[in-house]
Formats: C-alpha cells, sequence, structure tokens
C-alpha cells in the first residue's frame, strides 16, 4: 500500500483518500499494489499537494535488456526553482539586489581560493548573477534491503543567509566578531546549507534500485545525463521571470567509496600490505617514494598535489566547466571531487582513535578496582558502565551503541579497531574520553602511562575541536581561525601517530594507519597554500563544513525511508511523487514561519 507523506495536509482530502481505499474493500474488490497507487496519484493531482517539477524518462539499454527511468533534469528543477521559489538558491534573499550584492560576494571571495575555475574565465552571466551548487551521490536501502542510489543537488549557501547575522557566539575569540547586522555583500553573514530540514536545501534529480535492475554501467549513464544536461546549463544560463541566471558547479560531494564509483582509479581501495599502490585521488600517496602515513607539511607526497588525474576512463562530468578535465595544463580537475570531513573524521579516523583509546585503556588495566575478572571484555563491560553514567548525568544518550564488545569495537586478531556507530556518537564517545581520562589521569603513578593518557587526552581534545568548529562557522573563516583549525588538525595527526607507533612496539594492533588519516593531513597542506598565497589579513577561507556530508546523510536517509513505505512494484515512479508531495510541505511550512511570499 502507498503512504501519503505529507504532513500538515489537510484532513478533507487524506480522509477522502482513505473512504476510496475503503470502498474498495467494502465492494469486495480486490484491494492490490496498482489500486492503491491510482488513488495516492489521483488524490495528489486533484488537491495540488506535489511541486510541478517536470519529471523525464530515460531509458537505457545494456546487454540486451531495456529499462526506463524517471528523473529530474537539473534545468527542470533550476528553473521551477528559480521561478518559483528563487530564495532557495540565493541564500533566502527575495530581491533581486540583494541576492546580486551576495553572489558577488561569494564569488570575490572563492577567487581567492579557487582562482583556476572556469566560471572566471568564462560566464555566460554576470558573477552577481551566477548561483553556486554542489552535487551529491550516495547509497542507500530501500525495501528488501535493496541498495537504492541517490543522487542531488544542492545551493551552497545556506537559506539563513538573508538575515545578515554572524554567528550567535564566539566560538574561536576572534576581536573582530560583533552580534550586529551586517550588509548583504558581507561574506562573514554567508551561513552554511547544514540547518532546517534536508528537503528544503537539498534537490533530488534521480534514484534507482542497483541490485534490482542489474545493470553496472546505469549509474555512469544516469551521471552522464546530468552532467550533460547540467553542463548546457551552465554554459547557457537558465532564462525567468526575474532575468537570466547563471548556473556555476564548486565540486561533488560523497564519501570515498562512492567517488571510486565514477572511474577514479586512484582511491582508498587501492591500500594494501604487499604493494605500494597510489591511494590518494588528490596526490601520489601510497607510491613507493610517497608513503601516505607521513603527516608532516614537509611530506615528499605534498609536493605531487594534483599533478597526474586519478582516472583512466574520463569521469561521467567532463561537460561540466569547472577545471582543464583533459590535464594538459593541469590535474586539478580532481579537485571536483571534494574531500567530506564528515566522513573523514566522524564516520573515519575519529571512530578509529576512539575505539583504540578505550581498548588502550583496558589492556592497562585502567577500568580495573578490586576486581577479580582481567579479561578484556569484563573491562569492556565496565568502560561501558562508566560511559554510560556519564551520559545520563550530563543528560546526553548514544543513538547506535549499546555496549562495547569486541564485535562493537571490531577488535579481532590481526585487525584495526573502530567503533560502529553514527556520526554523533563520535562526538559523545571523545566527550566522555576527555572526562574519564582527566579522571584517571589523576591516579596514575607510571609515568609513561600517564605521558600516554596525555597524548590521548589531547588527541581527544583536538579531534573534537576539528569536527565542531568547523560547523560554528558560517562559509567563511578568518586568518585567525584557520589558524586555530591548522593547529587543532596538526596536533590530532600528530597524537595519533605517536599512539600508533607506541602500540607498534607494544605488538598491539591500535591506531592504524588508514587512507582517512592521510585525507585529513589535507587541511594542512590546503590551509598552507592558502596561507602562502595570501598574506592580508583579510583574506578568508572557504570553510572545509562548505562540503560536509553529514545533512547530506540525513536526506539520502529520508528518501530511502519514503522508498520504504510505498509499493515495490511501482517504486520509483511512486518515489518521485511522495518525494515532490514532501518537498511541497516542507516549503510551505518554512514559509510559513519565515513569513516569506510565494
Amino acid at each position: 500500500m502507498v503512504e501519503v507523506v505529507a504532513d500538515g495536509a489537510p484532513a478533507k482530502a487524506l480522509t477522502e483518500h482513505q473512504n476510496a481505499l475503503a470502498r474498495d474493500v467494502g465492494s469486495n474488490r480486490q484491494l492490490t499494489e496498482k489500486n492503491a497507487s491510482r488513488h495516492f496519484k489521483r488524490t495528489v493531482k486533484r488537491h495540488s499537494f506535489a511541486v510541478k517539477i517536470p519529471m523525464s524518462k530515460y531509458v537505457h539499454e545494456e546487454d540486451g535488456s531495456v529499462v526506463s527511468l524517471p528523473w529530474i533534469r537539473p534545468s527542470s528543477l533550476l528553473l521551477y526553482l528559480l521561478t518559483s521559489y528563487q530564495w532557495l538558491l540565493l541564500g533566502g534573499c527575495e530581491v533581486v539586489e540583494q541576492a546580486e550584492a551576495m553572489l558577488q560576494s561569494f564569488w570575490d571571495n572563492y577567487k581567492v581560493n579557487h582562482p583556476s575555475h572556469t566560471v572566471f574565465n568564462r560566464s555566460p552571466v554576470p558573477l552577481k548573477r551566477t548561483i553556486p551548487v554542489a552535487l551529491h551521490g550516495d547509497g542507500a536501502r530501500t525495501q528488501k534491503m535493496q541498495p537504492l542510489e541517490i543522487f542531488s543537488l544542492e545551493a551552497v549557501l545556506g537559506v539563513d543567509s538573508y538575515q545578515c547575522k554572524e554567528c550567535r557566539h564566539d566560538p574561536c575569540g576572534c576581536p573582530q566578531t560583533k552580534k550586529r547586522r551586517k550588509q548583504f555583500g558581507d561574506p562573514l553573514v554567508q551561513c552554511l546549507n547544514q540547518k532546517h530540514h534536508s528537503y528544503l536545501t537539498r534537490f533530488l534529480l534521480f534514484a534507482f534500485a542497483s541490485k534490482e535492475l542489474k545493470m553496472p554501467g546505469l549509474l555512469r549513464a544516469l551521471l552522464q545525463q546530468v552532467g550533460d544536461d547540467l553542463g548546457k546549463v551552465c554554459e547557457e544560463g537558465i532564462q525567468t521571470p526575474h532575468g537570466r541566471w547563471g548556473i556555476a558547479v564548486v565540486g561533488y560531494k560523497g564519501d570515498m567509496e562512492y567517488h571510486a564509483k565514477t572511474s577514479i582509479s586512484r582511491s582508498y581501495a587501492n591500500v594494501g600490505h604487499v604493494n605500494f599502490i597510489r591511494c590518494c585521488h588528490e596526490c601520489e600517496a601510497g607510491h613507493r617514494n610517497h608513503p601516505f602515513e607521513d603527516p608532516n607539511p614537509a611530506a615528499s607526497w605534498v609536493s605531487t598535489r594534483y599533478t597526474t588525474l586519478p582516472w583512466v576512463t574520463m569521469p561521467p562530468f567532463t561537460s561540466i566547466p569547472f577545471e582543464d578535465w583533459s590535464g594538459d595544463t593541469n590535474a586539478k580537475a580532481a579537485l571536483f571531487f571534494r574531500r567530506d570531513s564528515f566522513h573523514i573524521f566522524r564516520l573515519g579516523i575519529g571512530r578509529n582513535f576512539v575505539a583504540s583509546c578505550i581498548i588502550l585503556m583496558c589492556h592497562n588495566a585502567l577500568f580495573d578496582d578490586g576486581e577479580s575478572d582481567y579479561s578484556m571484555e569484563r573491562r569492556m563491560k565496565t568502560a561501558w558502565s562508566h560511559f554510560y553514567l556519564w551520559c545520563s548525568s550530563t543528560g546526553q544518550r548514544p543513538q547506535s551503541i549499546r555496549s562495547f564488545t569486541r564485535d562493537k569495537l571490531h577488535f579481532k586478531r590481526g585487525s584495526f579497531p573502530y567503533v560502529s556507530c553514527k556520526g554523533s556518537d563520535t562526538v559523545l564517545l571523545l566527550k566522555w574520553l576527555i572526562f574519564i581520562i582527566e579522571l584517571t589521569r589523576k591516579s596514575v603513578e607510571n609515568a609513561s602511562l600517564k605521558q600516554t593518557l596525555g597524548v590521548m587526552l589531547l588527541g581527544a581534545r583536538s579531534g573534537l575541536v576539528f569536527t565542531q568548529y568547523i560547523h560554528r562557522h558560517g562559509l567563511w573563516m578568518r586568518k585567525h581561525c584557520v589558524g586555530k583549525l591548522r593547529l587543532a588538525v596538526k596536533r590530532f595527526l600528530h597524537c595519533y601517530s605517536v599512539l600508533a607507533k607506541e602500540s607498534l612496539d607494544n605488538s598491539i594492533s591500535l591506531f592504524g594507519m588508514v587512507p582517512k588519516y592521510h585525507s585529513m593531513a589535507h587541511y594542512i597542506a590546503d590551509i598552507d597554500d592558502f596561507q602562502a598565497r595570501n598574506q592580508g589579513d583579510d583574506v578568508l577561507l572557504l570553510n572545509p563544513a562548505c562540503f560536509d556530508c553529514s545533512m547530506n546523510e540525513d536526506f539520502v536517509g529520508a528518501v530511502a525511508k519514503q522508498s520504504r513505505r510505498i509499493g515495490y512494484r511501482c517504486l520509483l515512479d511512486n518515489l518521485f511523487l511522495a518525494y515532490k508531495v514532501k518537498l511541497r510541505f516542507v516549503i510551505k511550512r518554512y514559509m510559513e514561519k519565515k513569513g516569506k511570499r510565494s
């Protein structure tokens, strides 16, 4: 049966939909999934519940099989939004002059960070009318645990930017930060696109069950369709009742696994224990002469960044103006595949660090209190009791973990441990580690162990600063903030490597050197390059959280949840219809709350 996912819909229309289904049952007619779907579509059409974004059909043929899939062209989506809800793409601005000032300010500062972007060489419209957007792709699960590929488009400017306010509190001690209203041309008022309902800031382009269709080339073909259509929009612009607007893509967001699906041959999947294979799409790290485990600013891999392209077959986005995709002038086209701080730290190296710290503390008997059982299992259980007590006393609750065990921490012989948890739980565990290490360290008499605990404490504090610090800023960061961010990353990587070396000397498999450790070191290299190019105090760095995928994970989860509530036979048609219904009511609720005009 199809479930109408439309919070706040008129009760009369929903009652009519339910009565229609009841009449089918009362008249002894078979209530099939097709009938339920028909009633759903009829009700949505009659009461105009869905946004009127035009749908397209893509016909794909592979190995003698043909499939027709619905999808939304970027040109159709952008034209509809710029006609009906242009403020969604313009930082919440409803007045064109205000939006133009904000866009001009964005591109003036973006040019300092990425001067070779194609938008600065050729643009169909002036920069003050060019809207920055980003792409995102990820996998999820639909009914019957089938994998669901989801691809979306999003605006870069946060919808709260129109309020012209800086962050409400001062997270970094900048003397210039003041709680006052500023001008639309001030870049410091531009917000990250990380608030409100994810449907308000992310827009679905296509989705399909990859295992059901069994066409390995379908994902690339759809990405090619998106790239070709979006590239045409970037080259020509979009004519709307409010004038002509330009579009520029600043990057493609996603985790390392999804980036590897798009023709990238140099990826994390190449890491091994026997051969030296390059494992980073931005540099030559992993080569015998360029070890990826070296996080120092003078590491050999730093000079190899963007010198060679990380693919053999051209990616499906070459129609989108960005950089020289052929690599004849440089290899900066690899910058199109952006680093995701969420998967790099909260779902990556942060989880490795937390699990290794817990096991190392258990190994050093720091969770023993007169017990006669000295097994690792009992010590993990005691550690969990400490953590749960701390959560209860601080009014917090873990979302995805219920115990510390060998399986939950992936502590097996010959492998490096990590915690199976959500990103929010990683932050929670880091806060608890800071508390428990500070408490335990006072009673430790062994000088060597006390020093190790000090390194763990500094690493936990630095990691927490990094992952929270970027989200407390807007779209741009001052030089003072950039310096503090660099220091936090440097300290965390240093502590992690020191603890890894100590564990290796003691023959314990902890603090594994994984590719995400190397990816985090790239933030230091980027900041060093930025500071070397720009010596002034008034230059601003693009916040790494601009390409953070935490909100995208929420969007992907919401779309997957809707797909599990509808009939599997007409999955895609009903999914897009349910998505457009939900999108309309999300926009309506936000407009009523903020008093915006339609």
